[in-house]
C-alpha cells in the first residue's frame, strides 16, 4: 500500500534542469528531508549495470520503490524527493509532484558543461522535448497532483518560491503546458535540434 503523506512532494525532471539546487533551497527553507533518490539508489547497491557508452547506471526501480518506502516510513513527514526516475516510483503517494522543465537549447549547454557523453545528451533533450518526466508524473500520480514549472529562465531561488507558494496556497497553478516543438519551431531552432538528437543517437549506436 502507498505511503500517503501530505508534507511529502517529488522535484522529478529531466538531468540538468536544476533539480538538486532547487530542492536543497526548498530543504532549508522548509525544515524538511530532502532524499536525492538516485545517490539513494547507488548507496544502496540498487544498480543492475553500468552503461559505459551512455555513462549511467540502470536502476532496479522495484526495489528502490521498497526503499524509498521504508526511508520515508523512518524519516517520518516533511520530506522532498528528488530524481528523473521518481515518475516511475509506485510505492508512494506525494501530495505534489514538481516537474521542473528546461529549454532543450539551454539545457544541451548544462549537459555539455557535466560532461555527458553526445549519445546521453541526445536521449536527455529527446526526453525533455517529448514530455517523458511530466507524462510519467501524470501517469502514476494524476493530473492534480502534478505541477509543471518552467525552469529555463529562473534561478533556483526563483524555482524553489514559486513551489513554496504552490504549496502555501498562495498561487493558484494554473500555467500553460510548455510544448517545446512549437517554441522551437516558431524561434528557429527546432532543426538545429533535432540534427542534434539525430547524430546523438547515431554516435551512440556506432
Amino acid at each position: 500500500m502507498p505511503v500517503r503523506l501530505r508534507s511529502l512532494i517529488m522535484v522529478a525532471g529531466t538531468p540538468g534542469v536544476g533539480k538538486t539546487a532547487v530542492c536543497r533551497i526548498l530543504a532549508r527553507r522548509l525544515h524538511w528531508s530532502h532524499v536525492d533518490c538516485g545517490r539513494l539508489a547507488l548507496r544502496e547497491g540498487l544498480a543492475i549495470k553500468y552503461d559505459r557508452t551512455a555513462r549511467t547506471y540502470h536502476i532496479d526501480l522495484e526495489r528502490l520503490s521498497r526503499v524509498l518506502k521504508d526511508t520515508v516510513n523512518r524519516l517520518g513527514t516533511g520530506i522532498i524527493l528528488e530524481g528523473h526516475l521518481v515518475p516511475s516510483l509506485k510505492e508512494l503517494a506525494p501530495s505534489r509532484v514538481f516537474v521542473l522543465r528546461c529549454d532543450p537549447r539551454r539545457l544541451l549547454s548544462r549537459l555539455r558543461q557535466k560532461g555527458y557523453s553526445r549519445s546521453k545528451i541526445a536521449e536527455n533533450i529527446a526526453a525533455e522535448i517529448l514530455d517523458v518526466c511530466l507524462s510519467e508524473a501524470v501517469k502514476s500520480f494524476g493530473v492534480r497532483r502534478v505541477c509543471e514549472i518552467d525552469a529555463s529562465e529562473k534561478d533556483p531561488s526563483e524555482v524553489a518560491s514559486a513551489i513554496l507558494r504552490i504549496l502555501r496556497g498562495s498561487s493558484r497553478y494554473a500555467p500553460p503546458h510548455v510544448d517545446w516543438i512549437n517554441r522551437l519551431d516558431s524561434e528557429g531552432g527546432l532543426p538545429e535540434i533535432l540534427s542534434y538528437i539525430e547524430e546523438g543517437y547515431r554516435t551512440g549506436r556506432s
